[in-house]
């Protein structure tokens, strides 16, 4: 019989996140990275992976206490 997994995927890890297996790299110019977006589009799994792998976890933000007609005043 065959076995369940049961358990999550875990996410990519950081060697996962190399720029190398980018679809948007451009390969190295001066030393630097090139890549041909304006700014990385992997940075949050990056960011997640790094996280992981030190343990921490990413706080989310706290929702506002107060409630909806005193938040309307403001605007």
């Amino acid at each position: 019989m065959a076995k369940m997994i049961y358990d999550k995927w875990p996410g990519y890890s950081v060697e996962d996140c190399d720029c190398r297996y980018c679809l948007y790299y451009g390969g190295r110019k001066g030393g630097e990275v090139h890549c041909l977006l304006d700014e990385c589009c992997c940075k949050e799994e990056l960011m997640e992976a790094i996280a992981r792998e030190k343990g921490l976890k990413r706080k989310k933000p706290e929702p506002e206490k107060r409630p909806w007609w005193e938040r309307e005043k403001e605007s």
